[in-house]
């Protein structure tokens, strides 16, 4: 699978103010072993942290972390943290998909005295300052994505202030285009004893499991079944289960209906590694991407009578599950199949 973009890797250089150089001239060290989603929440952690000196109004160094409010901070000291919120994709011509990846970048620190007017106008500049720098037409193309949106809205939350803490959480979406190609793969038989959406579950279980060696970076079977749980003991091996989601239909014209079939893959597997830790993270959330990516190769965008019009994973990442030290992500991929009625 291909990537259309400037680069597909970020700066990894102890001299990170001259990070942008590095873009151009390509001097950066390619990170295969990061998510896209992720490639591009450090490429943005690194700019931030490239700047010149005088560029914010307060001194800070991002971090990048696999979801926002993931651990409790020392929040005395101000926190900026980088990471994917949300990441559709769909089909816009025949091998060609865009993806729309969502980073949130948080702005966080606790609240001090009594008069928190001056603080607040403070943290409400710095606010302002990472939106304006990100917005620079040099940094619109950043890891292989083009940026299309900024977006803060509400523009602090409102819970956070009244108890005493400041948090701001800015948006940046990046549009990113695949080419994606044949891979000489043999779809699944659909299973004819199988109602619709269970068919095209099962078929995506098949797909899953008779991948070549080496296709993903960590070994599983995957498993259908009636239900996505949440609700999974254990865990310490990795579960990765296709469950039907949703099904509606809508007459597109005399006899003819439109299914549109969701279905979920879940990836999940408690994180045993320390907090600071994200190697496990990353390894998964590559997984999570490897998945993605092989379901849209064109030989299987057709399964079981249904073909693949959207995947999506909107969170990327469950915050509830994370805080209780679960890697859960849950790709829904949508698949339009026509019933004739007559």
């Amino acid at each position: 699978m291909r990537l259309f973009g400037v680069v597909d890797g970020f700066i990894d250089r102890k001299d990170r103010a001259a990070w942008l150089t590095g873009i151009f001239d390509g001097s950066f060290r390619v990170l295969p072993t990061l998510p896209r989603e992720h490639v591009l929440a450090a490429a943005i952690a690194d700019a931030l942290n490239g700047a010149t000196a005088g560029t914010f109004p307060l001194e800070f160094e991002a971090k990048r972390g696999h979801l926002v409010r993931y651990t409790t901070p020392e929040l005395s000291t101000l926190r900026v943290s980088v990471a994917p919120i949300a990441k559709p994709s769909r089909p816009v011509a025949r091998g060609v998909w865009n993806e729309e990846h969502t980073i949130g970048v948080e702005v966080l620190k606790k609240l001090e005295g009594n008069d928190h007017t001056a603080q607040l106008d403070e943290l409400a500049e710095l606010s302002e300052r990472i939106e304006t720098f990100l917005q620079r037409d040099e940094l619109r193309e950043l890891a292989g994505g083009v940026m299309v949106d900024v977006d803060r809205n509400p523009v602090a939350e409102s819970e956070d202030l009244m108890k005493g803490k400041y948090r701001a959480l800015i948006r940046a979406t990046y549009h990113r285009e695949l080419e994606t190609e044949f891979a000489e793969l043999v779809p699944p038989a659909a299973d004819a004893t199988l109602s619709g959406e269970h068919a095209i579950a099962e078929a995506i279980k098949d797909a899953l499991n008779s991948a070549a060696g080496g296709t993903f970076g960590e070994s599983f079977d995957a498993t259908r079944h009636h239900l996505v749980r949440f609700d999974v003991p254990g865990l310490q091996t990795l579960r990765v289960s296709v469950a039907p989601l949703a099904k509606p239909s809508r007459p597109a014209a005399r006899w003819v209906w439109n299914e549109q079939h969701t279905i979920g893959v879940a990836i999940q597997q408690k994180i045993t590694s320390s907090a600071g830790n994200l190697d496990q993270l990353d390894n998964l959330a590559l997984l999570s991407q490897q998945i993605e990516d092989y379901l849209r190769y064109d030989d299987l965008q057709y399964l079981a009578g249904g073909q693949l019009t959207e995947i999506a994973r909107d969170p990327v990442l469950s915050f509830e599950a994370l805080a209780e030290r679960e890697y859960r992500a849950v790709l829904r991929l949508s698949y339009l199949r026509d019933i004739d009625t007559n």
